[in-house]
């Protein structure tokens, strides 16, 4: 997935996606 790319799932803006950070991010949109 590219950077500053609109998430597919939620259509909101990440700014931080890359390698890890990505995952981490999905985590807290689970929690």
């Amino acid at each position: 997935a590219a950077r500053y790319e609109a998430c597919p799932e939620c259509g909101s803006y990440q700014l931080q996606v890359t390698g890890g950070d990505e995952m981490r991010i999905k985590e807290l949109e689970v929690e």
